[in-house]
């Protein structure tokens, strides 16, 4: 899912623009964090056991068990996974379930269409009390009709799960920005593509205006990316400007005009992956319907 819908950590309401959609994020209780990139996790995760579902011949369903092990694995960086991490596991559920999605789009005759949806509906848990603390023994997740849908119709691209953790073990900006530079490069066949500057900042997205940006979020996410092998290994990235002849390179804080730049993707040694969805939309729209939703 490579929609702006996770912004920074630490946002309780977030509004972005993107092509003709208005996307507002906020928190149905007050005074709480919307979900954030790191959460989203628990979603791709869902959407691997849906798609793992599907190859295997089983009617995809947005009710969804999943491993309490597994989840643990993918969303923690500490290799002791005691009661604290189990705890991590509720918030983040409770923040997907309380994170409201409104967006607005145009559709003609000065007429716009709003749709509201949360990602996650319920979530049911068995709990073991013991002297270490609560123990998660069994995880069951009801994604909303929205969220199943936008699982099985959007194009992605699978990474296996011990990459999955090493790639988003970075900061979630670096990790936003590596997997839109690969999806744009993957639709452009491979070849070279040039994404304008505040494109990719309305796509993080991220609250710091496109100059601080460019220095500082561009800036560290290039370099991570750059340091990390199985990044650098699918893209590189350079920060270029628009000249009479085509684009020239600059450094992050060199001044130019902001709307002249555009982060240049290109190809690295590796394999690029499939884009590709888990469903077509019409098989999805049948599904969803035998799903009695």
């Amino acid at each position: 899912m490579l929609l702006p819908f996770f912004p920074e950590d630490g946002q309780e309401d977030f509004t972005t623009q993107v092509g003709d959609y208005t996307v507002r994020m906020h928190s149905s209780v007050p005074g709480t964090r919307i979900a954030t990139a790191t959460d989203r996790k628990v979603l791709n995760l869902l959407a691997a056991q849906i798609g793992t579902a599907i190859r295997a011949g089983t009617p995809p369903s947005r009710h969804v068990e999943i491993g309490v092990r597994d989840i643990m694995e993918a969303i923690s960086y500490d290799p002791t996974l005691g009661g604290s991490e189990y705890a991590r596991i509720t918030e983040r559920l409770e923040r997907l379930a309380a994170t409201w999605i409104t967006t607005e789009m145009p559709i003609g005759d000065d007429v716009s269409r709003k749709r509201q949806f949360r990602w996650i509906d319920a979530f049911e848990q068995d709990v073991q009390a013991g002297g270490a603390g609560q123990k998660v023994l069994r995880l069951k997740i009801t994604l909303s009709e929205d969220a199943f849908r936008w699982i099985l119709g959007m194009e992605g691209f699978e990474i296996p799960r011990d990459e999955f953790r090493t790639l988003t073990a970075s900061r979630p900006s670096s990790w936003r920005v590596f997997e839109i530079c690969l999806a744009r490069l993957i639709r452009n066949g491979g070849d070279p593509v040039w994404i304008p500057l505040d494109e990719l900042r309305r796509r993080i997205p991220i609250a710091s205006d496109l100059k601080v940006f460019k220095a500082r979020t561009l800036k560290s996410s290039m370099a991570a990316i750059a340091d990390n092998p199985q990044m650098s290994g699918a893209i590189s990235l350079t920060l270029e400007t628009e000249t009479e002849d085509g684009f020239a390179e600059i450094a992050p804080r060199q001044r130019v005009r902001l709307d002249k730049v555009h982060v240049c993707v290109r190809k690295g040694p590796l394999p690029l992956p499939e884009i590709d969805r888990l469903l077509p939309a019409s098989a999805a729209r049948d599904a969803l319907m035998e799903d009695g939703m």
